[in-house]
């Protein structure tokens, strides 16, 4: 089900080629360009389907700053703390812990062997393995290959389109085979030798896809939004704003991820407790929700009760379904003062009583 609409629409982009869709009556948000198209919702998705078609897909660029900056990627950032500081520990839990040196080295063998198995840049590979160091190296070697990883939960019905490759732990294999792809059994025992392969990663290059349903499944972050977002996660140590997040299940990434690389891009350790990740001291309300909540109506203007969106700098990445599956869920965001960001139609409607957000759907 999508948000109500008003009979007429305006396809819209920005400086990233992001499309998106706005009443035709209101005036285009800073930061928007007019594409000079206006129709109903299905034919402006139709025509954003047809734009893709012939101009290609957006280009790679980093929200903001040089493309090639190592410290915008995730692999680069953390290739230079290891750089810094190879024998800092860089995951606990149970055994030894694993460095940042020999995070990197695991890491650069995996790699090695998701480029032989096939994976070429800009491609997703599934992971079903379970929480620990070498969940961890294997996430790293996903990027390393220049591929993104998606976090493969037990309950998957079926593989998300675009899927190149699982890994997959032993105990686990034999239900990733289930979804027809091929699937690299691995060990940690594996550890071929090697360097990973020497492939550029930029900023705006996709590297963590959000599990489960729309809309909040399917996101894309790319590495200089889950840079953004990791240490937006580790910086959370307050309280959360006033009216938001409501207590909901709401779309956004996994609070594990973004503890994981907080923790590493900032020289820090991840630590597991049993299975899970466990949040790192004066971190324990982070939240990955953060972000301006808006309750909009139809037109996009605030209003005491209607549908609930969601603006947060992680958002630019879009969907891995393609920009018309994007412009179904995202909109231009129109109180963005430095112009061209995006929000996130939640799914819900809410109201404001005194301040503090409410589902009105629950």
């Amino acid at each position: 089900m999508a948000p109500a609409a008003p009979q007429y629409l305006r396809i819209v982009v920005n400086a990233e080629r992001r499309y998106g869709l706005w009443p035709f009556t209101r005036r285009i948000p800073p930061g928007w360009t007019d594409t000079y198209f206006v129709g109903s919702r299905l034919r402006c998705l139709a025509q954003i389907t047809e734009l893709t078609r012939q101009h290609g897909p957006r280009p790679a660029a980093p929200p903001g700053g040089h493309p090639g900056a190592g410290g915008r990627t995730v692999t680069g950032r953390l290739g230079l703390v290891a750089g810094f500081a190879p024998h800092r520990p860089a995951v606990l839990g149970a055994g030894r812990p694993l460095t940042y040196g020999g995070l990197e080295l695991r890491a650069d063998a995996l790699a090695r062997t998701v480029a032989e198995h096939g994976v070429r840049r800009g491609e997703l590979v599934g992971l079903r393995l379970r929480p620990g160091a070498d969940a961890v190296v294997a996430r790293l070697a996903v990027l390393k290959a220049g591929a993104a990883y998606l976090p493969m939960r037990d309950d998957s019905p079926q593989a998300r389109p675009g899927l190149r490759l699982i890994i997959a732990e032993p105990e686990l294999a034999g239900p990733a085979r289930r979804h027809g792809l091929p699937v690299l059994v691995w060990r940690r025992r594996d550890r071929a030798g090697g360097r990973a392969p020497a492939r550029a990663v930029l900023p705006g290059d996709p590297a963590y896809v959000v599990p489960g349903p729309a809309p909040g499944g399917g996101l894309v972050f790319d590495h200089g939004r889950l840079v953004v977002a990791a240490a937006a996660t580790r910086a959370a140590g307050g309280p959360l704003p006033a009216g938001g997040p409501p207590e909901c299940a709401v779309p956004g990434p996994d609070c594990d991820e973004l503890v994981i690389w907080g923790q590493l891009l900032h020289g820090d350790p991840v630590r597991f407790d049993g299975h899970a990740v466990a949040a790192p001291p004066g971190a324990g309300d982070a939240d990955p929700h953060r972000g301006r909540w808006y309750v909009l109506d139809d037109e996009l203007h605030p209003v005491p009760e209607g549908e609930l969106y969601l603006a947060a700098a992680w958002l630019g990445g879009g969907f891995g379904d393609g920009p018309t599956r994007a412009a179904r869920w995202l909109r231009p965001d129109p109180f963005d003062r430095a112009g061209g960001g995006t929000m996130l139609w939640t799914g819900h409607r809410a109201r404001r009583d005194n301040g503090v957000l409410r589902l009105a759907d629950q």
